[in-house]
C-alpha cells in the first residue's frame, strides 16, 4: 500500500527534509521530518477559536476589542515589557505570521527550526518575502512562488488588528470590493469580481474566514466548472442560486464556460485569499497554484488571417458606400494598414493624430483623465500613418472632426457597461458573414492584426520590427531591455512602407457625408454644459 506525501520542505542552506515521492505506509519518514509534518498538519487543521468581546482599562483608557485570547494572555499582552530591543515574537504559533510575512512559509520555518533546535542546530531567520523559495503547499494544491509583487495589494488597505480568522467572509469581501470600486476600474473587471464573490458566498455561505478549508475550495472549483455560459442572462437560470444553476445546467446538459473564463474567476479568488493570508485570517495555501489551463496551449482555437481575396471582398467601393458611420470605414483601414487593436481604434482622440519630425503618426498611450487604456507597457507607441491612408483622406477626416469641436475621433463609440470597441466588433462579425460570405468563426476583427503581421512577415520584415509596430514585447533579456535602442519614427515609417499590402480600392473622404454625424456628436458632447447654463450646476460623471 502506498500513499503520496503531501509536501516537500527545504531547510535554508540544507537539503529536502520531506521528500515529495511515493512511499509505503510501513516506511516512516525521518524523525525530524515526521515531527515537522505532524506539527504543521495539527496547526493548520485546528478549528478557529471562539471570539469574545473584551474591554481593557489601560492607564485610565478604555480599550474595547474582540479577541480569542484568554485573560492571562491579555494581561501578558498589556503588561510592561522590558526594553531589550528585540521585537521578535518567538512564541508565535505555526500558521500565524508576523506582519508582512507569508503565513505558510513562517509555519514551515518555525516548525523546522524548532525540531532542529532539539539537536542543537540553529538556523538564521530568513524573510520569505525578501528571499522567496519554491515550495509545495500541504493543502492539496501546489503552491505558487510568491514575491513582493503578489502581496502588493495587501499593503494598500489598513486592515487594523488581525482577527485570528473569525471575521466573516461578507465583511472582508465588502472591504475588498470597496477598494476595487475606488480604483475606477473597468465595468467588466468589477463585474468579474462580483461574480467570483457571488459564487464563493452562495456555495460556502457566510462563514468565518478561518473556517474555510481545502474541501470548501473543492466545492467552489466544482461550481465554477459547472456554471454554463451567460448564466446571469439566460432566462432558465434567473432567480436561482449558484448551486441550483449548476444542478439545472447538468439536467439540461448545458456545456460549461471556456477554461480561460473559469481561470479568471479562480485568479480573483486566489488574490483575495492571499490578501487574507497576509493578516493570518485564513489557512495558507488556498487555491495557490490552481491552473485550469496553460496560455500556450490551444484550448479554444486560434484566430486566422484574411487572405488577399477576402481583403478585396471587404474593401469594396460599393460596400463602403453603405457604411453610415465613419468608424466602419476608417476602423477597417486602420486595423489593416496600422495593425491597431480595436480598442486602440475605438478610443482614439483627435489630439492623438500628431506630426512628429515631419511624419504623421498616431500616439497610443494611456490617459486617466479621458479613460484611455492600453493593454500593457509595450502597447504604448507611436505608429506612422501609411501613405495610402493619407491619400484616402484620413487627415482630412481628422481636420473635419477637429473643426467640428469634438474630442473623440469616433464620438459614438462611447465607453459604458461594455467596452467602447464592442459595437465595432459586433458590427464587423455581421458584416463579413452577411455581406462578404466569410463564415469562418476563427476570423474576427482581431484577425486584421493577424493579417498585418502575416503580410509583414512575408515581406521579410524582421520579427522585432513587426512586434514594435504591433505593440508587443519582443523580449526581456538584458540586451533588449538595456542596450538595444527603440526604433525611431523614421525607421518605423520605413519598415511600415516595406509591407506589401494587397491592392484595394478605397473611397476618398467626402466631408459632406459626415456633417450631420459630427453635428449630433458635438451637441451630445456639450449637452451637460448647456443644461448647466439653463438649470444651474449639477453633478457630472467622470470625463470620458
Amino acid at each position: 500500500m502506498t500513499q503520496q506525501r503531501r509536501g516537500s520542505l527545504r531547510v535554508p542552506g540544507g537539503r529536502n527534509v520531506i521528500a515529495d515521492s511515493r512511499t509505503t505506509l510501513d516506511a516512516p519518514l525521518h524523525p525530524i521530518a515526521q515531527a515537522v509534518e505532524d506539527s504543521l498538519l495539527a496547526s493548520t487543521n485546528a478549528k478557529a477559536k471562539t471570539r469574545r468581546r473584551v474591554v481593557v482599562i489601560n492607564e485610565g483608557v478604555k480599550i474595547p476589542f474582540q479577541t480569542t485570547k484568554t485573560d492571562a494572555e491579555i494581561e501578558a499582552h498589556f503588561a510592561p515589557k522590558d526594553d531589550t530591543g528585540d521585537d521578535t515574537d518567538d512564541n508565535t504559533p505555526p500558521g500565524h505570521a508576523n506582519r508582512g510575512e507569508n503565513p505558510f512559509e513562517s509555519a514551515v520555518s518555525r516548525a523546522v527550526a524548532a525540531q532542529l533546535a532539539l539537536l542543537g542546530v540553529t538556523l538564521p531567520r530568513v524573510s520569505p518575502i525578501t528571499a522567496p523559495q519554491p515550495m509545495k503547499a500541504l493543502h492539496g494544491y501546489p503552491a505558487a512562488r510568491r514575491t513582493n509583487q503578489h502581496l502588493k495589494l495587501a499593503t494598500e488597505i489598513d486592515w487594523g488588528e488581525p482577527q485570528d480568522g473569525n471575521a466573516l467572509l461578507s465583511t472582508r469581501i465588502g472591504r475588498y470590493m470597496r477598494h476595487i470600486h475606488s480604483k475606477e476600474l473597468t465595468y467588466a473587471y468589477v463585474k468579474e469580481h462580483e461574480s467570483a464573490f457571488r459564487i464563493l458566498t452562495e456555495v460556502l455561505g457566510d462563514k468565518a474566514t478561518g473556517e474555510v478549508s481545502v474541501t470548501d475550495m473543492d466545492e467552489v472549483l466544482d461550481a465554477i466548472a459547472g456554471l454554463p455560459k451567460h448564466y446571469s442572462k439566460v432566462e432558465e437560470f434567473r432567480d436561482l442560486s449558484i448551486p441550483q444553476i449548476v444542478w439545472k445546467a447538468r439536467q439540461l446538459n448545458v456545456g460549461p464556460r471556456m477554461l480561460n473564463s473559469q481561470q479568471r474567476l479562480v485568479t480573483v479568488l486566489r488574490t483575495f485569499f492571499i490578501w487574507l493570508e497576509t493578516r493570518g485570517e485564513v489557512r495558507p495555501g488556498l487555491l495557490l497554484g490552481v491552473r485550469l489551463f496553460h496560455q500556450g496551449k490551444d484550448f479554444g482555437g486560434q484566430r486566422d488571417w484574411f487572405d488577399p481575396a477576402e481583403i478585396r471582398l471587404m474593401f469594396d467601393v460599393k460596400k463602403e458606400a453603405a457604411f453610415f458611420v465613419p468608424w466602419q470605414t476608417w476602423g477597417l483601414r486602420l486595423a489593416l494598414f496600422a495593425g491597431m487593436r480595436q480598442l486602440e481604434i475605438a478610443q482614439l482622440r483627435v489630439d492623438d493624430i500628431q506630426n512628429v519630425e515631419g511624419i504623421w503618426c498616431i500616439d497610443i498611450s494611456p490617459d486617466k483623465s479621458t479613460g484611455k487604456r492600453v493593454k500593457n507597457q509595450a502597447s504604448r507607441r507611436k505608429i506612422p500613418i501609411h501613405d495610402r491612408l493619407i491619400n484616402a483622406g484620413f487627415l482630412d477626416y481628422v481636420n473635419q472632426a477637429r473643426a467640428a469641436g469634438v474630442q473623440r475621433l469616433f464620438p459614438d463609440l462611447k465607453p459604458g457597461k461594455q467596452s467602447c470597441s464592442k459595437k465595432m466588433s459586433c458590427w464587423f462579425s455581421v458584416f463579413i458573414r452577411k455581406h462578404c460570405g466569410i463564415e469562418s468563426k476563427a476570423k474576427t476583427f482581431h484577425s486584421l492584426r493577424h493579417t498585418f503581421a502575416t503580410l509583414a512577415d512575408r515581406s521579410e520584415i524582421r520579427d522585432e520590427h513587426i512586434m514594435k509596430l504591433l505593440g508587443h514585447d519582443w523580449g526581456k533579456s538584458i540586451l533588449r531591455r538595456t542596450y538595444t535602442q527603440e526604433l525611431d519614427l523614421r525607421e518605423k515609417h520605413h519598415q511600415l512602407h516595406r509591407i506589401q499590402f494587397p491592392d484595394v480600392k478605397m473611397t476618398p473622404h467626402a466631408p459632406s457625408r459626415y456633417e450631420r454625424y459630427f453635428r449630433i456628436a458635438y451637441a451630445d458632447q456639450t449637452r451637460q454644459t448647456r443644461l448647466d447654463a439653463v438649470f444651474g450646476h449639477s453633478p457630472r460623471k467622470r470625463a470620458r
